[in-house]
């Protein structure tokens, strides 16, 4: 099960690592994010794949018993996300930090309202 998560958070840092690309208006090949995966972000991308393999079931447990926003579980407990993975590309952070900058991000963003 880890393998499928890797290549689906592997897929999902390369097509962030193109949009990002795009974004910024620098020519956009997708051989530039899988350098970037494999020369510096190997261990973040691997690691957040597996915490987010593993944190599935408690995730999925949470979602379907808190859906008031203002509940405490909801508040205190923040799970990787995978959108982090964009984060790690621009910034080169680890994934930690950037779960920590993504959540913070979109609790400030009022177009991320909910997630």
């Amino acid at each position: 099960m880890h393998v499928i998560y890797i290549n689906i958070f592997l897929v999902n840092f390369i097509v962030s690592g193109c949009a990002i690309q795009w974004y910024f208006k620098k020519p956009i090949d997708w051989c530039y994010p899988l350098k970037a995966f494999i020369t510096k972000h190997f261990g973040s991308v691997a690691g957040g794949s597996f915490l987010n393999a593993f944190f599935f079931i408690p995730n999925l447990f949470i979602d379907l018993c808190c859906n008031n926003k203002d509940a405490f579980c909801c508040n205190c407990f923040d799970l990787p996300r995978g959108d982090a993975y964009p984060y790690i590309y621009m910034t080169s952070t680890s994934f930690c930090p950037a779960v920590r900058q993504v959540q913070y991000l979109c609790k400030r963003s009022r177009i991320c309202r909910g997630n």
